[in-house]
């Protein structure tokens, strides 16, 4: 029979660890900030653009979404509509530099009792004729030195369209903030600075959290199992 103290330890490790929890954080882009997040334990920052060509304000309601639906914590759910975020993105292959391929930005911050796993993302997309056509997600963790997924394909034909990609290796991260960028890239002709000719809207990232276990737990955990130990001889 179990002795005591190791039920009660085993037992206060998983209430500590608990089971993982997979939730959403959504953007619709009314503002910069994130509109949902029922991730335990992970804030989401604000949407920024970068390497923008330009001036072009991020958020406006030009060329409004429309025409696909996206899952919304297991509910299918049509384009918002109404404001999304632009930039004047460059043409030419993906460069990470100073002045290079447009991207949008966010930060995740797990906090020290949460270990957090980024594992997909989607998002509504249009791109003009000399707007980008692939796209990759990539992360501070290496200095945006490599893509977290396969290149996705998207279509610059002014149509909107849902973009989604698994990452090749989900991120997992704990009591830090990672910040990550979606690239577009890949797009040809006379690009106009400050016209946007990338839009994006309704961006949902899949991500689990667990509870990470307490110091006071494991140490518990530790007791337990070296009285059972002494015990047993």
């Amino acid at each position: 029979m179990k002795n005591l103290n190791t039920i009660l330890a085993v037992g206060a490790v998983t209430a500590a660890c608990g089971a993982a929890e997979a939730g959403m954080v959504y953007w619709n882009m009314q503002t910069a900030s994130s509109t949902s997040n029922n991730v335990t334990g992970v804030t989401a920052g604000s949407l920024a653009q970068g390497n923008n060509n330009g001036t072009t304000t991020m958020l406006g309601n030009s060329a409004t979404s429309s025409g696909y639906s996206f899952d919304l914590n297991g509910t299918s759910t049509l384009a918002s509509g109404s404001n999304n975020a632009g930039a004047a993105a460059r043409t030419g292959a993906l460069t990470t530099g100073a002045s290079g391929s447009a991207y949008f930005e966010f930060t995740l911050t797990a906090d020290s009792a949460t270990s957090a796993t980024f594992s997909s993302f989607a998002f509504g997309s249009r791109s003009t004729s000399t707007g980008p056509v692939s796209f990759v997600i990539r992360s501070s963790l290496d200095g945006y030195g490599s893509d977290l997924c396969a290149a996705g394909s998207m279509t610059n034909n002014s149509t909107w369209g849902l973009r989604s990609a698994s990452l090749t290796n989900a991120v997992q991260f704990s009591n830090t903030t990672v910040t990550f960028r979606i690239y577009g890239y890949g797009g040809s002709g006379s690009a106009s600075a400050s016209t946007a000719n990338w839009r994006i809207d309704d961006m949902t990232l899949t991500i689990a959290s667990t509870a990470v276990p307490a110091p006071g737990a494991v140490a518990l955990l530790g007791v337990a199992g070296l009285v059972s130990t002494r015990r047993r001889r």
